[in-house]
């Protein structure tokens, strides 16, 4: 049957993106990632955000004192703040002192949703 055969293709899939994320992780160079915001986003850059393991890995990369100063992962947190459907998912995977945009934002959000209950 396909899914017989195709789950050693899944766990190796697997595999071989957690060992990427580790390996990003790891290897994260900020200079590096910052210079990719002195021109246009790059191509691969919207379609990165919209994989969880992606996200995970900036994620986990903002909660490191090397990722928080980055400007790049910044932009990462932010463009992932102004999509709804990742809100909850950002809140909960990152310190809220870790970006003080996204920070913000979320404080901002919460308090409209309060004060609308309220209404």
């Amino acid at each position: 049957s396909d899914e017989a055969g195709s789950s050693p293709s899944v766990a190796c899939h697997k595999l071989l993106r957690s060992l990427l994320q580790r390996a990003m992780i790891a290897n994260f160079d900020q200079r590096s990632a910052d210079a990719l915001l002195e021109s246009d986003m790059p191509a691969w850059f919207f379609p990165f955000l919209q994989e969880k393991d992606w996200r995970d890995v900036a994620y986990a990369l903002a909660n490191q004192r090397q990722g928080q100063a980055s400007s790049f992962l910044s932009a990462v947190l932010l463009q992932i703040s102004d999509t709804d459907d990742l809100k909850e998912e950002l809140l909960s995977n990152t310190s809220s002192t870790s970006n003080f945009t996204v920070f913000c934002r979320s404080l901002r959000t919460e308090l409209t949703n309060f004060f609308e209950r309220l209404a």
